[in-house]
């Protein structure tokens, strides 16, 4: 059986999206979910997992509401599915909780693989797509003159004759 750290879901630069603040909030959500996890470990881990629970809901709700509030800025094409994403992890959250809550059995495998699932593949696949949409966005903003101009320089051939 696995214990400590070892499960903890870290941080990488694969998982930045070169947004400070998102990036920011997404380390402080792995931070948080590594807490949780690592509350299994605890001989009073109802407690700390009650805490850590509403922690982690309380900041998802915050880092959700800055994340999309960003997307309507840039006028994000795909807010609407991501939004949805972000209710669905909610929920999903709130559910795991409200097993807690019950006394329902979850058990740290489930929670570790469910946070790695949610966060990397959340991050990897939909948040990702915010910095293409950033990247083509400042392409296509680029005036059609100026694309060619640097089409031209690229395929120009400096080399003597």
């Amino acid at each position: 059986r696995r214990r400590g750290m070892s499960e903890a879901i870290k941080w990488n630069d694969s998982l930045s999206l070169g947004l400070e603040v998102i990036d920011e909030q997404h380390k402080k959500l792995l931070k948080i979910v590594n807490e949780l996890i690592g509350c299994f470990d605890r001989d009073d881990r109802d407690h700390f997992l009650k805490i850590k629970f509403s922690e982690l809901r309380e900041y998802t709700v915050i880092h959700f509401h800055d994340e999309e509030d960003y997307m309507v800025k840039i006028q994000y094409d795909k807010i609407t599915e991501h939004k949805k994403q972000h209710d669905d992890l909610k929920k999903q959250v709130k559910s795991y909780q409200e097993s807690f809550f019950h006394h329902e059995s979850i058990t740290k495998d489930q929670l570790i693989e469910f946070f790695r699932n949610w966060l990397l593949e959340h991050i990897l696949d939909h948040d990702m797509s915010i910095k293409t949409f950033l990247v083509q966005k400042e392409e296509d903003d680029i005036p059609a003159d100026e694309k060619e101009k640097n089409s031209d320089d690229e395929t120009k051939d400096d080399s003597p004759k």
